[in-house]
């Protein structure tokens, strides 16, 4: 009995231990998780992005004022059908130009930064007969949903800046031009019904 009852003690022991550090390793796993999540969908949480984009401009010897100057661009606020306020501006084509089609570009900037990150990308559309739509990212500048999901549901502003592109500006040709994160919201978006529907060409720019 006295031997019975030693191997049943520490069968009980052993599974006590096994169930505190399966429970201990569930909740570590839990917590860095959690960790993690937040590091990645709050990852722009007190970086001014926006100063970000005028300091990379700066750093590539890029004349912004001088871009603002020739360029002036309409400032919108678009909402994405999930209710996210989306920032944009609206730089329309040059009255001399002579393009046969209104094309229309909408440009998606990378992590860390905002619209104006794309503007030297933009200046090179426009002077080749585009019209330009740029935006904030989710977690960027302006944008009114302070999580980044990576493209996901960045989509979802694409959408609505082809949907204004498409019944605001009438655009024959949609074209949308992501870099580097913005690549990943531009491919996403790509593969919807609603791209299937109104774009024409998506350029996937080092995309992440």
């Amino acid at each position: 009995m006295k031997k019975r009852n030693w191997k049943k003690v520490v069968l009980i022991v052993v599974s006590v231990l096994a169930g505190i550090i399966l429970c201990a390793g569930i909740g570590l796993s839990l917590f860095v998780g959690k960790l993690a999540a937040e590091g990645l969908l709050y990852m722009n949480e007190g970086n001014d992005t926006k100063q970000n984009s005028i300091d990379q401009l700066a750093e590539w010897g890029y004349d912004l004022e001088s871009f603002q100057e020739c360029f002036k661009g309409e400032e919108l606020t678009l909402e994405s059908k999930d209710g996210v306020k989306v920032p944009a501006t609206y730089y329309k084509m040059a009255a001399e130009n002579t393009a046969e089609e209104n094309q229309v570009v909408i440009l998606v900037h990378g992590a860390g930064g905002d619209r104006v990150s794309v503007v030297p990308l933009a200046e090179l559309y426009l002077e080749s007969g585009w019209s330009v739509l740029t935006f904030d990212q989710r977690g960027s500048g302006d944008n009114s949903d302070d999580k980044v999901s990576f493209g996901y549901f960045e989509a979802l502003d694409v959408e609505c800046l082809v949907d204004y592109a498409v019944n605001v500006i009438g655009a024959d040709k949609v074209v949308v031009h992501g870099q580097s994160m913005g690549g990943a919201t531009a491919g996403l978006y790509a593969v919807t019904d609603h791209a299937k529907e109104n774009l024409d060409v998506v350029i996937l720019d080092s995309p992440v």
